[in-house]
């Protein structure tokens, strides 16, 4: 799910003035785009209701207002607001059906709001008529490339189209096949590089820089597992770019790249969400993780809280909740953990992987081995010798369970692997993968990733495919969704034609 917020959130916003059947964008829309990209609602509101005032039939207003709501409905997970914006698309695609069949805008704006409504209708399940209005809108977007092959806005979108096309999971290949889409990473990518590239070095497309650079990370990060170059482009965002969306792809990188302190930095010396713009209550939960993952309990536990408690919608509720029973069961009280992991069943949903997973914890009704779960915190936190050291020398009747071995086994081998014991590794993913292929964990598959990767990366393509492929065929375990887009991104790098 994380991955498909900061897809979202990094949505685009076009606006545009009609003149003489030529759409140009006002300086004031830029200022408007400027700040809802920035999380800047309240000012954006009054810049584009002074100019609504001044152009009131421009389609940009339409436009910007179908984002705004979009935006705030994908943030807070509030139906009313979905109501709302369904209740509205209608209207507005009558207004963009007013532009010029000869203007590249108007397919490329109709696009855009068929997406939002689209990409909103998946997180409230409303599945059918999503993958009818994703279909119209990348049909749209392929006829403006051919008719209008140098119109960049269509890079961006498009680009990152047919990154996600060609990397999506196993069990929404139905919703692809259904609206008929065909995506190539490679091509993708290209798309997406002449965007940013445009938004960089051209004042016309200035208004999509913080559009393309939160794309272009999202791929680094998601599909090409180009980790260093999604930190060093994140360190390098023009600072014209700020608030909360900045904050969430910042961290989302340092988070993702595992590295040993940068995303503890920037949480500490980070307002996530500054006074005057729109919140991202999700940046309380990543801080909660981090803090977790250095065993700070209390700190964690207070962001854990402030996001179950504050947070009125359903993404991340149920694992919000597990981590503080974890929280419990590290501090030696295991009743409290019982009292805790019984509130999963009473809120939120389980539409992501992590909520699953804590929704199939409770259903389980299985105490977490307690070294096994500190050696996992530790080891998202990036505390690999600590993680090590959670379980080195813990006699071996204390891992009485086949889960709790194959979890012991894949943890020894992930450890290693992030320590650069690459036979190590190796052994322990092959092990686990035998021992746990056929149980219904995500222990197996991951060990078939990593395997994969570490394939892929001494330049070894055959056994790197093979566990890749031995990945995928995989089936029914934790987090399956997000194991199997990785594994499709890295066939896809190996194999762009396939």
């Amino acid at each position: 799910m994380q991955r498909s917020l900061l897809i979202i959130l990094s949505a685009l916003l076009i606006s545009f003035q009609a003149n003489a059947g030529e759409y140009v964008m006002h300086e004031s829309v830029k200022q408007v785009y400027s700040n809802y990209t920035c999380m800047r609602f309240a000012e954006a509101d009054k810049i584009l209701l002074a100019y609504k005032a001044t152009d009131p039939d421009d389609p940009a207003i339409a436009y910007a207002e179908n984002y705004a709501l979009f935006l705030k409905c994908f943030i807070s997970e509030d139906r009313a607001l979905f109501n709302k914006l369904k209740s509205e698309f209608g209207k507005r695609m009558d207004i963009a059906d007013d532009i010029s069949d000869d203007s590249p805008w108007k397919r490329f704006f109709k696009a855009e709001m068929l997406m939002h409504v689209a990409v909103i209708k998946i997180k409230f399940r409303e599945y059918i008529t999503s993958a009818y209005q994703l279909r119209k809108a990348y049909k749209l977007l392929e006829e403006n490339k051919r008719l209008f092959p140098d119109f960049v806005p269509d890079d961006k979108t498009l680009g990152f189209f047919h990154c996600a096309i060609a990397t999506v999971p196993e069990n929404y290949m139905w919703l692809v096949s259904i609206a008929g889409f065909n995506g190539s990473l490679s091509a993708g990518i290209q798309e997406l590089d002449r965007a940013l590239k445009a938004s960089q070095t051209k004042s016309e497309y200035k208004w999509m820089y913080g559009d393309a650079v939160c794309l272009r990370l999202v791929c680094k990060m998601n599909f090409e597992k180009a980790y260093k170059e999604a930190t060093k482009m994140a360190g390098d965002i023009d600072p014209t770019f700020h608030g909360p969306l900045r904050n969430f792809i910042t961290a989302s990188v340092y988070v993702n790249n595992n590295t040993h302190g940068d995303e503890y930095n920037f949480f500490q010396n980070t307002v996530l969400n500054p006074a005057g713009y729109y919140p991202i209550p999700y940046l309380r939960y990543m801080r909660g993780l981090v803090h977790l993952g250095r065993l700070e309990l209390t700190d964690a536990e207070a962001d854990f809280k402030y996001y179950s408690s504050v947070y009125k919608g359903h993404s991340f509720v149920k694992a919000s909740l597990q981590k503080q029973a974890w929280i419990k069961l590290l501090q030696g009280d295991k009743p409290g953990y019982l009292k805790m992991i019984a509130k999963v069943d009473e809120v939120g949903d389980d539409f992501t992987d992590e909520d699953k997973q804590a929704q199939k914890e409770f259903e389980n009704a299985i105490v977490p081995n307690p070294y096994l779960l500190k050696a996992r915190v530790l080891f998202d936190g990036a505390q690999y010798l600590r993680s090590l050291y959670a379980i080195a020398g813990v006699p071996i009747e204390n891992f009485s369970t086949t889960r709790d071995q194959v979890e012991l086994t894949y943890r020894m081998g992930r450890i290693n692997d992030e320590l650069q014991r690459t036979p190590a590794a190796l052994r322990f993913y092959i092990k686990t993968i035998e021992i746990g292929q056929k149980l219904p964990y995500y222990f197996a598959a991951n060990s078939a990733l990593h395997a994969a990767y570490i394939y892929e990366m001494g330049g070894d393509t055959t056994n790197a495919i093979k566990y890749y492929k031995q990945c995928l065929d995989m089936r029914g375990h934790d987090y399956q969704n997000s194991i199997d887009q990785k594994a499709k991104s890295g066939l896809q790098r190996i194999n762009p034609k396939k």
